[in-house]
């Protein structure tokens, strides 16, 4: 399997504004849980944009890609960051692949602190392993798919966060109270 990655349109910028809280990590790691949490805490809105993509388009992730191929899928994805990069003070829980775009990856850190949710590939498959809704994971061997897809993916979400935050045998409340102190020793460390 290939990494595919849409080269950056734009140069990566270093330097980001407080505000909003941009979630990445692959499938399972804890987005979608530990997002309204890390809102609760902060006192900010939560978006999904697996969600918000599906309330537009009126189907699931995986109709689209099966329907009108993964390019589709990116485009609507793109749009739904772009939008939510947009807004002020929101905690946005983003697809496993939205660091794949180069424009993505400039958006969201230049709208606020990009955390990378790291998870082991064992511990996404204990949670994704029965679960049929992911596209990527239609194949026998689903654990060697996921580190395969995985060791793609390190660098990418490693170049693209502010802030990592190992998920490995942590609760969602722990993990999301570490990504509030994570990013709020970073915005201190820029006044």
């Amino acid at each position: 399997m290939s990494c595919s990655i849409n080269p950056n349109r734009r140069k990566v910028k270093r330097n980001d504004p407080p505000g909003n809280i941009f979630l990445v990590g692959f499938m399972g790691s804890g987005k979608s849980t530990v997002g309204p949490i890390i809102a609760s805490i902060s006192s900010r809105g939560f978006i999904d944009t697996d969600a918000l993509i599906e309330r537009a388009e009126g189907v699931s992730i995986g109709q689209i890609i099966k329907a009108h191929g993964e390019p589709r899928f990116r485009a609507l994805e793109l749009k739904a960051i772009e939008r939510a990069c947009a807004m002020q003070n929101v905690v946005v829980s983003t697809g496993g692949g939205s660091v794949l775009d180069g424009e993505n990856v400039f958006n969201m850190r230049n709208s606020g602190t990009v955390v990378w949710l790291n998870c082991p590939p064992e511990v996404i498959y204990e949670r994704v392993k029965n679960d049929n809704s992911r596209p990527l994971l239609q194949v026998n061997d689903k654990l060697s798919t996921i580190r395969e897809i995985l060791s793609c993916r390190e660098l990418i979400y490693r170049r693209a966060a502010h802030v990592i935050v190992n998920c490995e045998s942590k609760k969602p409340f722990r993990i999301a109270r570490e990504a509030c102190n994570l990013v709020r020793q970073r915005r201190a460390t820029q006044l």
